[in-house]
């Protein structure tokens, strides 16, 4: 039963396509490699103007794994505003060393998952498969209620 559930979860990370942005290198190194330690497929990012550069490319990515405070133009609120509107079924995990950013629905932000720096492995990995456990199981009632059922003759016809 292990083997099983082992392999379903290496088939849904085999398919999870997640962007990383963080412009610390050594946290977006360590990042990445746990990510693709577990199969998950990662892009990096330095920053959030990079990471909207690639987002615009159209790669179905699932999931923006973003640091809050970034150099440049956007930082990771305005990131995930952006990533968004370009996919709206996006999933997005914050990241923040600063506990005080943790609250982004004051900021505006799009709703997503705050994990608070330095984090460890089992905290990155639990937000990850949390969040995209969620995605396929909202994603499976989406077609579920797109398939036709067959409709009952009623007995006053």
């Amino acid at each position: 039963m292990a083997a099983v559930l082992s392999d379903r979860k290496n088939i849904q990370a085999a398919e999870a396509q997640i962007l990383v942005a963080d412009d610390e290198a050594a946290i977006l190194d360590l990042t990445l490699a746990l990510l693709r330690e577990e199969g998950y497929r990662v892009t990096p990012a330095i920053n959030g103007d990079i990471a909207l550069v690639i987002l615009e490319q159209g790669l179905p990515f699932q999931l923006l794994i973003t640091d809050i405070a970034m150099p440049g133009l956007l930082d990771g609120y305005a990131l995930a505003r952006k990533a968004r509107e370009l996919r709206p079924d996006m999933q997005i995990i914050y990241m923040t060393g600063f506990a005080s950013m943790a609250n982004v629905r004051s900021r505006g932000a799009p709703y997503g998952q705050t994990i608070i720096k330095p984090w460890n492995t089992q905290v990155l990995l639990g937000a990850v498969g949390a969040v995209l456990r969620v995605r396929a199981e909202n994603r499976a009632r989406e077609i579920d209620l797109d398939t036709p059922r067959p409709i009952m003759a009623s007995r006053y016809s």
